[in-house]
């Protein structure tokens, strides 16, 4: 150092023949060094003492001023002042090896300040200084290093309009220096604090955004997990995405021929989702693709682009139309990120924003993550449905195709499966001999595939048993003693058989009632009756007791069999219940059965507002 360890210290180079102006010179430097270090104390950020140094060299006799910054092995300009626009472009990021001929580079690399005098010597051999000293014009130049102790921060470059700087005004050039490397002792210890600082500040927002990333991922789980229907699922994830994370989200999966299909879009302005899927109509996503989703979904390999302008535009398609719907979303930053199997690719999840540089590494990284979960949930909802569409035509196998036409008769039924497993619901209406039909509801304990095999039992018992027995009692007696020998099932069930016959004056009902809950006459006069002859529930016990009952309809009224899914059904207010279904079959008395039975599977799905929480089977019966 030309002056002292910590200050510029005047008294260390007093020349003998200093004069007054000399001494007044010295002390208004003390007085700037002292302002100088407020300022610095008072500066809260690395971007404020260095602008704080640029502005204190300058008004030291400079001309111009570069300060650079040790990051790694690289010194990155932090601030300029003095040079026109452009200038110092090309010295905005210096490797320490490959310019170490620089002496910007030499005064880190050394720790040590350097003088050059000769812009030729300075110039020659790097087209780029020839420039950049041609275009300031300056005739000397001081490399100053940035230290604190032995710890090199950075480094100055400062450029003199004079071959000996401050000659015509001053005859002391050392001491000119000397202050503008105690400017930059000062400067060295701020900015060592304020690196400090932002270290400690730096970690402090990363641990902040770890845990709201790690927040934003729980939600995304949570809201992911929310559904087993794939397309809820694929809507519910760019909904995630969109505002929070990106101005607009896409998602595309590979259907079974291999070929991307968009399956969800958002964007912040609802309104413009529809760009989005214009964009992909007018350009397909292609497995060809260099670069992009396409890209992303033929190598399985997540693709940031942080800047992106029209001239990448043009490289998607030169169609008008695409780049119109361009210009409307705006596609300034992109993130693509594949959605994985283990090693298959299901489709790809893509961030973009307008504005260039709005999606970087922070947004890759939440990207990969998120697509993890949902590829996850993707899985499972798929997994969901497939099994579903087994498990409704398993149910559908377990009860008739159609109704069957029955004269002075009118039948109606519905069946609206529980969430989960395949549910016990049957119902079945079947010719007898002669003129007669037997009419069966019931509903075996339990879901799944034993619910399933025990309910085709059942089915088949009834049928097998009515074309044997007479009494609807008897026919649930065989049907008990089918059960009892299944013991492996340990399952009951409960159940409705009645034996229908048309005669002139309407419909004529034998009836038997096991365990079932009672069936509804909805007269034509809005008399609601229930029906309940006594009767066990069945495979339970060897021998149930069971009785039967003999109703008449006139012309007009409605039999009503139904599984007890309709009355436990829940929903926000409490359970369905026997009340509630009387009132709504009174409400309805003398309409047609097709018209009851809307009405009762409106009522439970309004009542539940969603799903049901059990299999719900409908059965009515009315006298033409």
């Amino acid at each position: 150092m030309v002056a002292g360890e910590d200050l510029w210290d005047a008294s260390a180079s007093v020349p003998p023949d200093a004069d007054a102006r000399w001494w007044s010179t010295m002390y208004e430097r003390v007085a700037r060094i002292q302002r100088f270090t407020s300022e610095l104390l008072a500066a809260r950020s690395t971007d404020q003492v260095v602008q704080a140094l640029v502005a204190e060299v300058l008004a030291s006799g400079a001309a111009t001023v570069a300060v650079t910054l040790l990051a790694g092995d690289r010194l990155v300009l932090a601030g300029q002042g003095g040079y026109a626009d452009g200038v110092l472009e090309r010295f905005g990021d210096l490797d320490l090896e490959r310019d170490r001929d620089l002496p910007v580079v030499q005064a880190a690399r050394e720790r040590t300040m350097l003088r050059i005098h000769s812009s030729t010597a300075l110039a020659a051999g790097d087209v780029r200084v020839a420039e950049a000293v041609e275009a300031t014009g300056n005739k000397s130049w001081a490399a100053v290093p940035i230290q604190l102790e032995d710890r090199v921060l950075g480094a100055l470059w400062v450029g003199f309009a004079e071959v000996q700087p401050f000659v015509e005004t001053h005859t002391f050039a050392d001491d000119d220096l000397a202050f503008i490397e105690a400017l930059a002792v000062q400067a060295a210890q701020a900015l060592d604090r304020m690196q400090s600082y932002e270290r400690v500040e730096g970690a402090r927002h990363e641990a902040e955004a770890a845990r709201e990333r790690l927040s934003f991922l729980v939600r995304a789980g949570d809201v992911l997990n929310g559904s087993l229907s794939l397309d809820v699922t694929l809507q519910r994830l760019v909904e995630v995405v969109v505002p929070g994370v990106a101005e607009w989200c896409a998602v595309h999966l590979l259907d079974a021929r291999h070929v991307p299909v968009l399956a969800a879009a958002a964007h912040r302005q609802r309104s413009r989702r529809a760009d989005i899927e214009a964009l992909y109509a007018h350009h397909p996503v292609r497995l060809d693709a260099v670069w992009g989703t396409g890209a992303v979904l033929r190598t399985g390999r997540a693709e940031l682009h942080p800047h992106l302008g029209e001239s990448a535009w043009a490289r998607i398609s030169g169609d008008p139309a695409v780049l119109r719907v361009l210009r409307r979303l705006g596609l300034g930053s992109l993130v693509s990120v594949p959605l994985l199997r283990g090693d298959d690719v299901l489709g790809a999840l893509t961030f973009a924003a307008r504005r260039p540089g709005a999606l970087g590494e922070t947004e890759l990284a939440l990207a990969r993550d998120l697509a993890t979960r949902a590829a996850v949930a993707i899985e499972n909802a798929r997994l969901h449905e497939r099994t579903g569409h087994l498990l409704t035509t398993l149910q559908r196998s377990l009860l008739p195709p159609a109704l069957p036409a029955i004269p002075g008769a009118e039948l109606a039924a519905c069946y609206r499966p529980g969430v989960g497993d395949i549910g016990g619901d049957f119902y079945d209406v079947f010719a007898l001999r002669g003129d007669t039909w037997g009419v069966v509801l019931g509903d075996v304990s339990g879901r799944g595939t034993e619910a399933a095999a025990l309910t085709a039992l059942a089915r088949h018992a009834v049928r097998g048993a009515a074309m044997a027995v007479r009494r609807p009692a008897q026919v649930l007696a065989v049907l008990n003693q089918a059960l009892v020998e299944e013991p492996e099932l340990d399952r009951f069930c409960t159940a409705v058989f009645a034996r229908l016959k048309p005669d002139r004056d309407g419909l004529q009902l034998t009836l038997a009632r096991a365990g079932h809950p009672f069936p509804l006459l909805v007269r034509a006069d809005g008399a609601v009756v229930a029906l309940h002859p006594p009767g066990d529930l069945l495979g339970v016990r060897s021998e149930a007791e069971l009785v039967d009952d003999i109703v008449g309809l006139d012309p007009g009224d409605v039999l009503v069999l139904y599984t007890d899914g309709l009355t436990e059904c829940r929903g926000p207010r409490g359970r369905f219940g026997s009340e509630r279904l009387r009132r709504l079959l009174a409400r309805h008395a003398g309409a047609r059965a097709t018209e009851v039975v809307a009405a009762l599977e409106a009522a439970i799905a309004d009542h539940a507002g969603g799903p049901v929480g059990d299999d719900v089977a409908i059965l009515a019966v009315r006298a033409v």
